[in-house]
This record gives structure tokens, C-alpha cells and sequence, in this order.
């Protein structure tokens, strides 16, 4: 419960942030989410909490980044752009997309 109210916190907050800075090109459509950006910005923090977190959660993760990576929003929009171009999609769709994007991304090279 404490994950999504600070989800929606930080959505809001980067909604007020994004309202200075230029929009980025969304490719697709997202079914069933009015604000594809608000959504993609949950799911990014969301994933760099998970890449972020201590040694034994980042073990089971299937991706390898450098100390202090952050995912950003912009890498996440890239993948579902590419993957997506004119589509609509479901959360569902585009969260395995995503997930699959990431580890495509960052694999993991031998003895890592």
C-alpha cells in the first residue's frame, strides 16, 4: 500500500515537473490508462527500485547495470516506442515488453 501512495506521489510530482519541459513523443496508446507517461513513470521507478536495492535482490534480477544507474522514463518510452509504433496496448503487454527490453539491454555478460 505504501508502494503506490508513493507511486502516485511521485507521479504527481513529475506531472508537475513535465508541465515545464517539452512532451515526449508517445508511439502508442496505452488501453485503459488516460496518462501513458504518469503510468511509464511508475513502472520506471518501480524497476529502479528493484535494480537499485541491496545485493540479493539484484542476484534474482536477470539484468546487469553499473553501481548508481538510474532508469529513466525516456530508456522505458524508447522501448515501448520501438516495440509499439501506432499500437494500442494493454499495461500487461507493455510491462512484459518492458521487461524484456530491459534485459536485451542490460544483459548480464559472463562472470558478471
Amino acid at each position: 500500500m505504501r508502494l503506490i501512495a508513493a507511486t502516485i506521489a511521485l507521479a504527481l510530482c513529475l506531472t508537475a515537473v513535465a508541465e515545464e519541459a517539452p512532451a515526449p513523443e508517445i508511439k502508442f496508446k496505452l488501453k485503459g490508462a488516460d496518462q501513458a507517461l504518469v503510468w511509464l513513470s511508475g513502472w520506471s521507478h518501480a524497476a529502479d527500485q528493484i535494480l537499485s536495492a541491496d545485493a540479493e535482490a539484484v542476484e534474482a534480477t536477470p539484468m546487469c547495470v553499473p553501481p548508481g544507474y538510474e532508469l529513466s522514463s525516456q530508456e522505458l518510452l524508447e522501448i515501448l516506442n520501438a516495440k509499439f509504433d501506432g499500437a494500442t496496448v494493454t499495461p500487461e503487454e507493455a510491462s512484459a515488453a518492458l521487461f524484456k527490453g530491459l534485459m536485451e539491454r542490460h544483459r548480464c555478460e559472463a562472470g558478471e
